[in-house]
């Protein structure tokens, strides 16, 4: 969990998970070059996605910022 009440944010976790998903990225991206695909695949599939389902993620996107700005105003008390 990224919010802890007592500390607020835990910078370490956040930092474990960035390693981790690097690393998962780059086993993903040396997964590739062997099938012939490129390094950098999986960011162009993603890339290809959301140009794909524009709309679908811009909803997404509004309403994981107004649910960050509630847990915000919740965890500040008003």
């Amino acid at each position: 969990m990224l919010w802890d009440d007592y500390f607020g944010f835990d910078w370490y976790l956040f930092g474990q998970m960035m390693i981790w998903g690097g690393l998962v990225l780059s086993f993903m991206g040396l997964v590739g070059l062997t099938e012939g695909w490129g390094f950098f695949w999986m960011f162009a599939s993603l890339a290809a996605f959301v140009s794909n389902n524009t709309d679908s993620v811009l909803i997404v996107c509004i309403l994981l910022a107004m649910a960050l700005y509630q847990f915000v105003r919740y965890k500040g008390g008003y």
